[in-house]
């Protein structure tokens, strides 16, 4: 942006009050001299909010404390390409708001852009939370300018290999390669180089291996089941594949297995949701004997294995099911 010169210093430091005032005014106020003819053809401003936040349009709507775009105290906001002379300001709060601005005009290829601006710090220590969680510790740095650790001895209970006392200078070490060197710390308070010095590589370990992830129940195990409809379910909620091992005995009657599946997702407990019979997918209509089950790509959120005993009265019907899901 080409800077233009404003009346004086003091028009840079406008002061957005609770009526909506256009740009030119509010500059023109500050520097108590006229502002619009020596801005013609300007079409670019940057405008820093110190103090209060603000809200501005430039659509030839009036801005409110409430409506507008809002721009936040302690951000620099950058248009360009803009109809400056229709840019309209108000305060949000109840004081007037202190912003610095400088206008201009932008070259084709500049965007308007917004960021918080830089704080700076003062000189000396700086206070900031605990790595372990337990209180506050100060930032330091040793006579050659490193930072200082802040003590950090535990994990999940168990201590840390290597570790430094607190206000100790650390520096952070790497191969000759600028590879960082890193330790890996495991749940049993181990560590272990995460760098590879001979390759120059880190290493990457799978906490989580699909090898791993899979569950495995025994759903049902019942001996002498009345004559009766049973439902047993399944949560298959992060798992896309199942085996299941039925062993099926009617005893002097029947027993029948069916497999019913449900989608429903919605924080309804798996015996109210709604199913739909699913036993082909597994090969059969139903099942009276024992066999063993297997189904992949099932994006089921509940499987629901029903049983249905008629044994006349007799009530010897047993029935076990060995269940396993997985994530294959």
């Amino acid at each position: 942006m080409y800077i233009y010169k404003l009346p004086s210093a003091a028009g840079s430091k406008i002061s957005v009050t609770s009526a909506a005032t256009g740009l030119i005014d509010l500059i023109e106020t500050a520097s108590s001299g006229t502002v619009s003819n020596l801005v013609q053809g300007a079409n670019a401003f940057d405008i820093t909010v110190e103090d209060g936040d603000i809200r501005m349009l430039m659509d030839s709507n009036t801005p409110t404390a409430t409506n507008g775009i809002l721009l936040s105290s302690g951000t620099v906001h950058r248009f360009r390409g803009v109809p400056l002379t229709q840019a309209l300001f108000i305060r949000v709060g109840g004081s007037n708001v202190a912003c610095s601005v400088q206008v201009g005009r932008s070259d084709l290829d500049e965007s308007s852009s917004s960021a918080a601006y830089d704080v700076t710090l003062e000189a000396g220590a700086v206070e900031i939370g605990s790595i372990d969680g337990t209180g506050t510790q100060d930032s330091a740095v040793d006579a050659q300018g490193l930072q200082a650790m802040a003590e950090a001895k535990t994990f999940d209970g168990a201590a840390l290999p290597n570790t430094v006392d607190e206000g100790d200078a650390t520096r952070i070490a790497g191969t000759k390669s600028g590879v960082q060197y890193v330790m890996l710390v495991n749940e049993d308070g181990s560590a272990q180089p995460a760098t590879d010095t001979g390759t120059d590589t880190f290493k990457i370990y799978n906490s989580s291996p699909l090898s791993d992830q899979h569950a495995e129940s025994t759903l049902v195990d019942n001996t002498n089941e009345t004559d009766a409809t049973t439902y047993y379910y399944v949560d298959m909620d992060g798992y896309n594949a199942m085996g299941a091992q039925l062993i099926i005995s009617g005893g002097s009657g029947t027993m029948t297995v069916t497999v019913e599946g449900s989608l429903q997702d919605d924080g309804t407990a798996a015996s109210s949701c709604t199913y739909g019979d699913i036993s082909t997918e597994f090969g059969a209509a139903s099942w009276t004997a024992t066999t063993i089950l297997q189904g992949q790509d099932l994006a089921y959120k509940y499987l629901r294995f029903k049983t249905v005993s008629s044994t006349g009265g007799s009530d010897d019907a047993d029935i076990t099911i060995y269940f396993k899901k997985l994530y294959s």
